[in-house]
C-alpha cells in the first residue's frame, strides 16, 4: 500500500508495544524503515521499531526537536562512527552552513574537539563563528592551503558534505597523515564520478574508510540518545542552529 514518507520524526508514545517506553513520554525516532515499511515522519502516528526510538528529555519546542533527530544522527555517525574523532582533534566540516554542518559543529566543540569550517557565502561566516567553529575558512572552491596555514600537520577529520570529485580531492590535501575524511553528503549535487573511488590525488594523505559493522560503535546511539550530548543539548549547554530550509518555513 501507499506509504506516507518521511525518516525521522519526534512526538510522544502513544503505546510503549510492551517496552519500557510510557505512555505520554517524548521521543525522537529516525530510520528504521520509517516511510518504506511502514509509516513516517508525516503521518500523524507511526509504529516504529524500539531500537529506532529514543527516549528525551528536554524543553525544545517540538519546531526546533523535530529538525534534529537525522542531522544529528549524521552528524555523530560521520563524527564518532567513522572517524573515531578524539577530543584533542581538528576537525575540517566542508559545508558547515548545512545543516548536519551545524550539528556536527555543535557535537565536535562539545567533545572538545578545534573545528574549521567551511563555507562559500562570506555573510554566513558570523553565524559559523556563533554556532561554535574556531576558525571559518571562505570556500573558493578551494581550501586546502588555508586549512594548513590553521593546521601546518594536518587535520584529523574531515566530514566532506559538499561530495563534488573537486572538493572531495581538496579536502583530501586537508588531512594529516592516516586521517580520515568521511563522504556525507552531496551538496554539490554531484552523484556518479565516473572513476573507481576514491583517486588518490598525488601527494595527498591516505583515504582510509572504517567499516561500521561488526565492530563495536562507540557508543551506540541509543547509549548518546539518552546520556550526556542531547541532555546537554536540550539544556543549552551546546549550541543548536535551526535556520527555514525554505521561505516561509517555521525554524
Amino acid at each position: 500500500m501507499p506509504r506516507v514518507l518521511g525518516i525521522e520524526c519526534v512526538g510522544t508514545v502513544i503505546d510503549g508495544g510492551g517496552t519500557n517506553l510510557e505512555v505520554g513520554q517524548t521521543v525522537a525516532a529516525a530510520m528504521g524503515g520509517m516511510g518504506r515499511t511502514h509509516h513516517g515522519g508525516y503521518a500523524t502516528r507511526t509504529l516504529i521499531p524500539y531500537n529506532n526510538v529514543f527516549p528525551l528529555t528536554t524543553d525544545l519546542d517540538w519546531p526546533t526537536l523535530g529538525a534534529l533527530p537525522e542531522s544529528y544522527l549524521t552528524a555523530w555517525g560521520a563524527l564518532i562512527d567513522a572517524c573515531d574523532m578524539q577530543p584533542d582533534g581538528t576537525v575540517l566540516i566542508r559545508g558547515g552552513t548545512s545543516s548536519v554542518g551545524f550539528a556536527t559543529i555543535s557535537i565536535a566543540t562539545y567533545l572538545g574537539a578545534t573545528v574549521i569550517a567551511t563555507t562559500r557565502n562570506h555573510d554566513k561566516v558570523a553565524a559559523l563563528h556563533n554556532a561554535g567553529a574556531h576558525h571559518v575558512v571562505l570556500d573558493e572552491g578551494t581550501v586546502a592551503a588555508k586549512v594548513r596555514e590553521i593546521a601546518p600537520g594536518g587535520v584529523d577529520t574531515v566530514v566532506e558534505l559538499v561530495g563534488l570529485l573537486a572538493s572531495i580531492e581538496d579536502s583530501l590535501l586537508t588531512l594529516r597523515p592516516r586521517g580520515v575524511l568521511s563522504l556525507v553528503g552531496f551538496l554539490g549535487d554531484q552523484w556518479d564520478y565516473g572513476l573507481p573511488f576514491p583517486r588518490q590525488p598525488f601527494g595527498s594523505p591516505c583515504f582510509r574508510a572504517r567499516r561500521l559493522h561488526p565492530q563495536p560503535r562507540r557508543p551506540c546511539y541509543r547509549q548518546s540518545s539518552t546520556g550526556s550530548l542531547p541532555a546537554t543539548t536540550a539544556a543549552t549547554s551546546t549550541k543548536c542552529s535551526i535556520s527555514p530550509m525554505c521561505p516561509g518555513a517555521t525554524p
